[in-house]
């Protein structure tokens, strides 16, 4: 998910013409995280830092500016968000829609991987561990529920729509008339930020399946971490589901 993403960000500035061989570049950035994973991999700070400065910047920019930039579409945007919510409840019903919700909240079900990780990853963090999962896992929430619910308000009062070929955060940030360069770099932050986080599945994945091999809902070959032949079993086990998902 975090491949496609990422891949649908880097196209949304390309030629429509191009996108045809989106599913041959995620399927190349899998198997370039395959055999990285399998030869070694110890992330660096030094690197994730840059990347993840470059997004919260571009993003602060683009969520406080576009705000700003249509602050006077914000008493229609609530009158259209309270009607269309009264004309759903009123020809869908409640069970309907809770499944309208349902079915949006599972669309961003994804963004959980990353909170998982942080909670299978206890055992490898600095002492106090349990405190500094805590704080991780706070701040991975606050960022992230700030984030989805700012970009969705700038969505209502930008009314963004689906164009072809594009994704909703370009089109959003296309919205405030800023030069090609800036709409570039804010998605490029974008990719390379779900790239980054497409490797918690192969850095997490083998951690999963031990826990899930101890309790015998796998074979039991799987449970020793230690053993670099179950990590590399794990590691193509994850990446070959990537593919055929994809």
């Amino acid at each position: 998910m975090s491949i496609a993403a990422g891949s649908s960000q880097v196209f949304s500035f390309l030629p429509l013409e191009w996108h045809s061989n989106i599913v041959y570049v995620n399927t190349a950035v899998i198997i370039i995280l395959i055999v990285m994973n399998l030869r070694g991999v110890k992330e660096s700070i030094s690197i994730l830092v840059p990347i993840f400065l470059l997004f919260v910047v571009t993003h602060l920019f683009i969520i406080f500016g576009s705000f700003f930039i249509h602050i006077d579409n914000l008493s229609a945007a609530t009158s259209n968000v309270v009607g269309d919510f009264k004309d759903s409840a009123s020809t869908l019903g409640i069970w309907g829609m809770f499944l309208l919700f349902a079915n949006a909240y599972s669309r961003g079900a994804g963004t959980y991987t990353g909170i998982e990780a942080v909670s299978n990853g206890i055992s490898i963090m600095r002492e106090p561990k349990v405190k500094t999962a805590k704080k991780t896992m706070f701040y991975m929430a606050a960022s992230l529920a700030f984030t989805a619910s700012a970009i969705l308000i700038v969505y209502l009062l930008a009314e963004v729509k689906p164009v072809m070929g594009k994704t909703l955060n370009a089109v959003m940030i296309e919205s405030m008339g800023i030069g090609t360069w800036f709409v570039v770099l804010a998605l490029v932050s974008e990719a390379l930020l779900l790239f980054v986080a497409a490797q918690t599945g192969f850095i997490d994945g083998p951690r999963v399946m031990a826990n899930m091999a101890t309790d015998s809902w796998l074979p039991r070959r799987f449970s020793s971490l230690s053993d670099r032949l179950t990590m590399q079993n794990g590691i193509v086990i994850m990446g070959v589901a990537a593919l055929v998902i994809l």
